[in-house]
C-alpha cells in the first residue's frame, strides 16, 4: 500500500501537541476547585460522591465514545471529527461559569468527555498516520511530555484561579477557541489523497495475537488509570487533613508530579533505545506503588511533594511506553478503531478509579487506600518483572517487541 503519511510540517506537529494538551483540562485542572465546588453545594445529597464524579464523568463519556470516534475516523478521516470535538469542548468546558445546579454540571462535564474524545482519538491517529519507527516513539514522547508540561501550567492556574472562586478555573476551557483556527488550517486527513483502489479496506483481518496483545495493552493501561486518578480524586481531601487547604498549594502539589512526568517524558525515546518495554512497564508500576505507599505513610506537605516525584516519573515512564508500543504492532488500516479502544481504557480507568479507591477509604481513610493501591501497583509489577526475565531474548529485542 503507498504511504499515507503527510509532509512532517512544525506547524502540524504542533498543533497535534496543543490539541493533545486539552486532555489535561478535562479532568485535573479544577482538582483544586472541588473543596470549594463541596462547599458550595453541601445541601445536597451525596455531595461527596457527586464533587468527584466533576474529575470522572468526563473519564466515563471518553471511554464510551472513543471507540466510536475510532470507528469514524477509520471511514471518514480525522479533521472533521477533530474540528467539531474542538468546537464542542469550548462550549462544553466552559458551562461552569454560569451553570447553577452540579447535577447540570456533572452532564456538561459528560458533553466535555465527548469532546476529548474526538480530539484525543483524532489527533493521536494522526501522529501513527505521520511519523513511524524512531521519530514516532521520539514524537509520542514529546506528547506525552507536552500534555505533562501542559499540565504544570494548568494545574498552577486552576488553583490560582481557585483563590478566585470555585467557578474561575472553567475559564480555562476557553482555550480552546484559538486552537481552532489552527487546526483548520494545518491539519489534513493522509488517507484522503488516496485513490479509491489505494484506500485501506474498512474491514481488514487483524491477527490472533496482535488481538491478543492489544487487549493485553488496554488491561494495564485500565489498571494503571485506576491507580494513578487516585492522586488528583483523592489527593485535595488528603491535603486537607493535613492541615493544607490552600488551592494554590494543591496546584503546586499536582503540578510538581505533572512536572516530573514531563521531564521523563523528553527521555523517553533514549530510555526505549535501551531498555525493553516490558521492563519499563515494570518500572513504572513500581514507582507508582512506591509513590502510594510514601504517601499512605505521609504527614506533611514536603513528604508528600516526595512522594509525588515518584509518582510522576513513573506515569512519564508508561504512558509514551504503552502507546509507542501499541502502534509498533497496530496495522494502519485499524489504527484509529485501536486508539479509540486505548482512549477508552485509560479513561474508563479514571472513572472507575474513585469507585475502586472508595470501599479502602471508606473502612480505613485515605491514607489506607493509598496503601492498598500501592501493594497492588507492586503485585503488577512483579508479574511485569518476571514477564520480562522470561521472555526469551531475541523476542524482547525485537523491534516493536
Amino acid at each position: 500500500m503507498p504511504s499515507t503519511t503527510q509532509p512532517h510540517s512544525t506547524a502540524l506537529l504542533l498543533t497535534l501537541l496543543v490539541i493533545t494538551s486539552l486532555t489535561i483540562l478535562a479532568g485535573a485542572t479544577i482538582a483544586p476547585a472541588l473543596p470549594a465546588i463541596r462547599n458550595h453545594f453541601a445541601t445536597m445529597p451525596a455531595v461527596d460522591i457527586l464533587t468527584r464524579l466533576l474529575l470522572t464523568v468526563p473519564a466515563l463519556a471518553i471511554a464510551l465514545l472513543a471507540p466510536a470516534a475510532g470507528w469514524f475516523i477509520d471511514r471518514y478521516g480525522c479533521r472533521k471529527i477533530l474540528l467539531l470535538s474542538i468546537v464542542l469542548y469550548a462550549a462544553a468546558g466552559t458551562a461552569g461559569l454560569y451553570l447553577d445546579s452540579l447535577l447540570a454540571i456533572i452532564v456538561s462535564r459528560g458533553l466535555l468527555g465527548m469532546a476529548v474524545a474526538g480530539t484525543l482519538t483524532s489527533a493521536t491517529t494522526l501522529i501513527g498516520d505521520n511519523f513511524a519507527g524512531a521519530e514516532r516513539n521520539r514524537v509520542l514522547g514529546l506528547q506525552s511530555a507536552f500534555v505533562a508540561s501542559s499540565g504544570v501550567v494548568f494545574l498552577l492556574a486552576g488553583g490560582a484561579l481557585a483563590e478566585i472562586g470555585w467557578r474561575a478555573p472553567f475559564f480555562l476551557y476557553a482555550l480552546a477557541i484559538p486552537i481552532l483556527p489552527l487546526a483548520i488550517s494545518v491539519v489534513r486527513d493522509p488517507t484522503l489523497a488516496l485513490s479509491a483502489d489505494e484506500a485501506p479496506p474498512p474491514h481488514e483481518r487483524v491477527e490472533v495475537r496482535v488481538v491478543l496483545f492489544v487487549v493485553a495493552i488496554y488491561v494495564v493501561s485500565f489498571l494503571f488509570q485506576v491507580a494513578f486518578y487516585m492522586v488528583p480524586v483523592q489527593l485535595p481531601f488528603f491535603l486537607g487533613e493535613l492541615g493544607v487547604n490552600d488551592p494554590s498549594r494543591v496546584g503546586a502539589a499536582l503540578s510538581t508530579m505533572t512536572l516530573c512526568a514531563a521531564i521523563v517524558a523528553f527521555q523517553f525515546r533514549r530510555i526505549q533505545s535501551v531498555l525493553d518495554r516490558t521492563v519499563i512497564l515494570a518500572i513504572s508500576l513500581s514507582m507508582l506503588g512506591i509513590g502510594f505507599l510514601l504517601v499512605s505513610r505521609a504527614t506533611s506537605f514536603p513528604e508528600v511533594i516526595a512522594a509525588l516525584v515518584v509518582i510522576g516519573c513513573g506515569a512519564g515512564l508508561n504512558f509514551p511506553n504503552l502507546m509507542s508500543w501499541l502502534m509498533a504492532r497496530t496495522p494502519q488500516p485499524v489504527r484509529g478503531r485501536i486508539v479509540g479502544g486505548l482512549t477508552t481504557a485509560l479513561f474508563l480507568g479514571q472513572f472507575f478509579s474513585p469507585i475502586a479507591s472508595h470501599p479502602f477509604v471508606e473502612s480505613g481513610g485515605l491514607s489506607h487506600g493509598y496503601r492498598m493501591m500501592g501493594i497492588f501497583m507492586g503485585v503488577l509489577a512483579l508479574v511485569a518483572f518476571v514477564s520480562s526475565v522470561l521472555k526469551p531474548f531475541q523476542s524482547r529485542r525485537s523491534p516493536g517487541s
